[in-house]
């Protein structure tokens, strides 16, 4: 016999404890919301605009930002139905030229999709912020 009836046991406790920790992350991971970070940032007249979400959702299903410029309310679509509308300078970064110069705060309205245990999601969310 290669194992004792101890080595067994032990065998079944490891191999509980990686079932266990498996479905307690799994859990864990699902019951996160999920997250997206936004920065501006102003050179000159341009703005330079970067999103990027966290590792518990999948993509962007729109991106838009309005602001109140000299023309009244500004609405640019950024993303929309996972293709990009605007011409993207990188990977998660926008950029606007002529952007007025008395523009403080933009609102970003957002779908942000993302998986969880029954079906796929979208998060819908506006948010504020400040341009340094």
């Amino acid at each position: 016999m290669i194992f004792s009836f101890t080595g067994y046991r032990t065998i079944l406790w490891i191999l509980l404890a990686g079932v266990v920790g498996i479905v307690v992350y799994t859990v864990i991971f699902n019951l996160q919301t999920p997250k997206a970070y936004f920065h501006g940032s102003r050179r000159g007249n341009t703005l330079f605009f970067e999103y990027d979400h966290d590792y518990t959702s999948n993509s962007f299903d729109e991106i838009r930002i309005e602001y109140e410029g000299e023309e009244g309310q500004q609405i640019v679509p950024i993303i929309k139905h996972d293709e990009n509308v605007k011409n993207i300078q990188e990977a998660g970064e926008f950029v606007i030229e002529n952007f007025h110069a008395n523009v403080k705060s933009i609102n970003v309205i957002y779908a942000l999709q993302y998986d969880r245990f029954t079906a796929p999601c979208i998060l819908n969310q506006e948010e504020t912020i400040f341009i340094d």
